[in-house]
């Protein structure tokens, strides 16, 4: 739900580590350096007067810098909750076009939040309360060890969340990101205590025997989807990998990643969780998908 405007004072935020942010930080030299503040209700709210170097057509701001001041802002609201994230995936939706000398409100806040993912929300308006942008992100939450805190596998081991692509509920999937579902098991001390079945709601299309050959023109996609159905897991078993997908996965928290050949689900996963589970990282997939 989209707070209300604030009303009661807010507090300047400052710029990341990063002081040299084109967004906000206040040391680039060709930067929008907009001051974010925050309010009561923990959103994040900023005036700006885009200028014409900001322009694409003449007198219309850039749409990617419009993204960007969004983005900035559902960053510094995610950062108000003291939480480290990334984005993961943003949607920009343009109801209007952006006049350069137009003071605009942007404001961002979080909408909700799972272990590992944060959903958030910005918009950016005119001085007539017309919504000129709209925008939508999940953000991937950074897992680091509390500092001093001994990490036990033992004691991760004692309860898991282990997901393991599947195309027929039964068993694995040549490759993960084309996967239909994922099944996810819940296991304990060694034993697998329940099982649920999550689609695959951002099942990738590639050709097959041609992963890494993608044309020029292909879209770029986002695995923020798959870390929604995954989260809590800590561990994924599959066939088959790409690159950004283990980087997102271990973004997303996911501990451990599997590669062993095709077979029965619950054997694999049965048989991993009795440490005899044989890798093969051969099969990791090497283009950036």
């Amino acid at each position: 739900m989209k707070p209300s405007a604030p009303k009661s004072p807010s507090i300047p935020l400052s710029a990341r580590p990063q002081a040299a942010c084109i967004v906000c930080g206040p040391n680039h030299p060709h930067g929008l350096r907009i001051k974010y503040e925050l309010a009561g209700d923990g959103s994040v709210a900023a005036r700006w007067m885009p200028t014409a170097e900001w322009e694409g057509f003449l007198g219309i701001v850039h749409g990617g810098v419009i993204g960007a001041v969004l983005d900035e802002a559902m960053a510094k609201a995610v950062a108000a909750t003291r939480c480290e994230a990334l984005t993961g995936e943003l949607k920009v939706r343009f109801r209007h076009h952006v006049e350069t000398g137009e003071e605009v409100l942007i404001r961002g806040w979080v909408v909700k939040r799972t272990k590992r993912l944060i959903e958030t929300e910005a918009t950016l308006t005119a001085s007539d309360g017309g919504e000129r942008a709209h925008a939508w992100a999940i953000f991937l939450v950074l897992v680091k060890p509390h500092e001093g805190e001994q990490i036990s596998l033992e004691a991760e081991k004692k309860q898991m969340r282990i997901a393991v692509p599947t195309n027929d509920g039964k068993s694995i999937s040549e490759h993960f990101g084309r996967s239909a579902a994922f099944l996810i098991f819940e296991t304990e001390n060694g034993q697998i205590k329940s099982r649920e079945m999550k689609t695959n709601g951002a099942q990738h299309s590639h050709a097959e025997g041609n992963c890494a050959h993608h044309s020029a023109g292909s879209e770029s996609h986002s695995h923020a989807g798959i870390l929604t159905a995954l989260d809590g897991c800590q561990v994924v078993i599959c066939a088959g990998m790409g690159s950004r997908a283990v980087e997102a996965l271990k973004a997303g928290g996911v501990s451990q990643i599997v590669v062993t050949a095709p077979g029965s689900a619950e054997e694999t996963v049965t048989t991993f969780l009795a440490g005899k589970l044989t890798t093969e990282t051969s099969n990791f997939c090497r283009c950036r998908h």
